[in-house]
């Protein structure tokens, strides 16, 4: 049972642990992040390859030149997800910035 009794306290954490995902489909990366990692180790086998194609003495080259090929990072997520506190902040500060914009690009277009 959560230590948090009060409603507000409640919320205060839920925006403070809760993130914010910015994936278009956030679910699909569970079938994206799987092919994702197997094309980049599908590159780092392919440059390997390449490196080992000309190498005619295998058993002192294979060692040098394969330790230098390493593998890309990869990026999970386009753009880092974000609490949900500083979420709804931002939300708000739209809103606020598309306040009367309707009426601007009204009043432009019958001029």
């Amino acid at each position: 049972m959560s230590k948090i009794k009060s409603p507000v306290e409640k919320k205060a954490a839920s925006y403070k642990k809760d993130h914010v995902v910015w994936a278009e489909y956030p679910k699909a990366f569970r079938k994206k992040w799987p092919r994702k990692k197997a094309k980049a180790n599908r590159t780092q086998r392919h440059k390997q390859r390449r490196l080992l194609e000309p190498i005619t003495d295998v058993e002192t080259a294979i060692d040098t030149e394969v330790l230098t090929v390493a593998c890309q990072p990869l990026k999970k997520w386009q753009r880092s997800s974000m609490p949900l506190g500083e979420h709804v902040i931002e939300k708000q500060k739209r809103r606020q910035s598309a306040i009367g914009s309707k009426k601007k690009r009204q009043s432009r277009s019958a001029d």
